[in-house]
């Protein structure tokens, strides 16, 4: 399967583990990113908020850590996004897409979330 063909992805409520890997990016046409309630850890790959059609990212409920990435505010299709129950900090962009995304679930954070600032 070519990697133009892919758009959406669920992997929820498994047990797989390791880093997301950065190959995620090698869809380029990738719209749905299910990843939620596994045991990923670590960043999540700068790769993901490259995908320009990507409109939907949960990968809540692993060990994900870090920063949010400052990225997230020029993904210009992104439309649902779920960061719950992680140890990220950062800022959440406020402007941009994230006036019209219809959902973004930030709740159960559990690092140093400074706040919503304008992008």
């Amino acid at each position: 399967m070519s990697g133009d063909v892919l758009d959406q992805i669920y992997l929820s409520n498994n047990w797989f583990s390791g880093e997301i890997p950065p190959a995620i990016g090698n869809f380029p046409n990738l719209q749905t990113l299910f990843l939620d309630r596994n045991r990923f850890r670590g960043n999540l790959p700068r790769e993901i908020f490259e995908l320009k059609h990507l409109s939907k990212i949960n990968t809540s409920a692993n060990n994900i850590t870090g920063s949010i990435p400052t990225r997230i505010g020029n993904m210009t299709s992104l439309t649902t996004l779920y960061l719950s129950f992680k140890d990220l900090s950062g800022r959440v962009p406020l402007g941009g897409q994230f006036m019209v995304s219809r959902f973004v679930g930030i709740s159960g954070l559990m690092g140093q979330l400074i706040g919503l600032v304008s992008g």
